[in-house]
This record gives structure tokens, sequence and C-alpha cells, in this order.
């Protein structure tokens, strides 16, 4: 029976791997973000009333706080990204011998 490390996974597919669950962790992180807009834009317009609810300045600034997280996640995961995409064009290069920077870290073509 073969063992995993029988056979590695090559560089390349393990980098495109990496980016595929970097991806999914990005638009799982927009979706939070733009859900957490969503909610703040609602609580601001409940605040532009008169008859606003007691504790709205607090929920405000817990919405603005866990936006802030929320745009700092996204902020790294985008600068991993960017590093698996550069990895990946050196990769590539070292293979083909050309290390010309087919890609521009958004993974289409430079």
């Amino acid at each position: 029976m073969a063992r995993a490390d029988d056979h590695p996974i090559p560089e390349r597919v393990r980098l495109v791997i990496a980016l595929t669950e970097v991806n999914s962790r990005h638009l799982s992180g927009e979706s939070r973000r733009n859900g957490l807009e969503i909610v703040l834009a609602r609580v601001l317009e409940d605040a532009a009333r008169a008859a606003a609810p007691a504790g709205l300045a607090e929920r405000m600034a817990m919405l603005r706080e866990d936006l802030a997280v929320a745009e700092a996640a996204l902020a790294l995961i985008e600068e991993e990204r960017a590093r698996l995409y550069a990895a990946l064009d050196a990769l590539d290069g070292a293979l083909d011998g050309s290390g010309d920077g087919k890609l521009d870290g958004s993974g289409e073509p430079g």
C-alpha cells in the first residue's frame, strides 16, 4: 500500500491548492464585510431618526470595530494571496525558463 509521502504533491499543485483556499477565505471575508456594511447602514438610518433606540451609539461603535477587524483580515488574506501568486509565477518562470512575471498578483496575465 502506498503512503502519502511516497507520492509528494508537486510544488505547483500545492501552490494552486493554497490559492484556492485563500480565495475561498477571501470570498467569505468579503461577504462578512459586506454584511457588516449593510447592518451599519441600517443602524445609521435608525440613528438619523428622532426616536433612535437606546444603545444605538454602542451598537454603531461595535459594528465599526467589527468592520475594521473584517477589513484587516481581508488585507492579510490579500497579502497572502499576492505572496502565493508571486511564488507560483516564480515557479512557472523557473519551469519554463522565462521568469517573466506572467501573473500580476490577481491571477490574471500581466
